[in-house]
């Protein structure tokens, strides 16, 4: 009977820690357009060693390199936890409730299986100019919004956010990895995942009667500039090829402002940048993709041209890669 207890005890605590496992495997964050924010689920990687944080953190609160959200240390289960009695579950908010968007969030809502509550974005997320962001719970899908005053802008980020849900129920990228606590790397893998994906729901976005150039009208006006760099950070290779990476996925989207206008201003800052955005549309040319095999070949071509040791969460297996 002794034998049979321990036994019974430690297949229980295997349990528990499966389940554990599988509840945060299902915490999830899809980037709102103007956002590099660096929370992502990962497997301790630590082993790995990618020196230079005070630089790589500058880069990550860098403009060109368009701003994260609330705070750095803040994880995905506090965006999660954070209920505000302003916050609308099940229906659109006020002001943001058009004969699109209705139609949109009905959509939503028949594929995703989780509630949608919207709530809004606070304290540095609001200096830092983000637009909205995604957070996938375990028990619900959390989208936040920034109190936009142009009618336009808000009807707009909340359909690329609604998107993400979208996208997210088809089995698109759905998490990435990084070495533990390496903000840089975290930036980069958040460029990559939103890369490809942002392109496609701006094709769909525009499909669907939205003006998806609002937002990355705004995105383009951020990349050019004025510009407030120490002149170390400019000079680092990899701030040069972080930058140039933004300005190589801008290519996808829908925008009123040219590539050649983005790259004359970045130019200024260091040719170097638009040297390597060249030399990825060289090697990679603007490879469209609408489905989540394909976007996600896409995004590991890119990451291993750019060659940094970054996992993306295959859409088929649910493997890292």
């Amino acid at each position: 009977r002794l034998t049979r207890r321990c036994t019974g005890r430690a297949k229980r605590r295997r349990a528990a820690e499966r389940a554990a496992t599988l509840r945060k495997k299902r915490t999830r964050i899809v980037e709102a357009p103007l956002s590099n924010h660096p929370y992502q689920q990962s497997p301790d990687c630590s082993r790995y060693d990618w020196r230079g944080p005070t630089i790589w953190m500058l880069l990550v609160l860098s403009v060109l390199a368009v701003v994260p959200g609330e705070s750095l240390a803040r994880p995905p289960e506090a965006i999660c936890s954070a209920v505000s009695p302003d916050d609308t579950s099940h229906k659109l908010p006020e002001g943001y409730r058009t004969k699109r968007l209705e139609k949109l969030f009905k959509e939503v809502k028949t594929r995703s299986r989780h509630k949608v509550r919207f709530t809004k974005l606070r304290g540095e997320a609001i200096r830092e100019k983000l637009m909205g962001r995604t957070t996938f719970c375990s028990d619900e899908i959390v989208v936040q919004l920034a109190p936009l005053t142009s009618k336009e802008q808000r009807e707009n980020v909340i359909a690329h956010e609604l998107f993400h849900i979208i996208l997210q129920s088809e089995g698109f990228i759905r998490a990435t990895a990084v070495p533990k606590g390496d903000l840089f790397l975290s930036a980069v893998a958040s460029t990559l995942s939103s890369c490809v994906e942002d392109a496609l729901i701006d094709r769909r976005m525009k499909a669907a009667g939205f003006r998806p150039e609002v937002i990355s009208d705004v995105q383009a006006k951020e990349m050019m500039g004025p510009y407030r760099f120490p002149d170390s950070t400019v000079q680092d290779e990899g701030f040069q090829k972080h930058a140039a990476l933004r300005l190589y996925c801008f290519c996808f989207r829908m925008s009123r402002v040219s590539i050649a206008e983005i790259e004359a201003r970045t130019s200024q800052l260091h040719p170097a940048i638009v040297r390597h955005a060249r030399e990825l549309r060289d090697r990679l040319g603007i490879r469209r993709c609408d489905d989540p095999t394909s976007c996600f070949d896409n995004t590991k071509r890119l990451r291993d041209l750019m060659g940094y040791p970054i996992w993306l969460e295959n859409p088929l297996t649910g493997k890292f890669e």
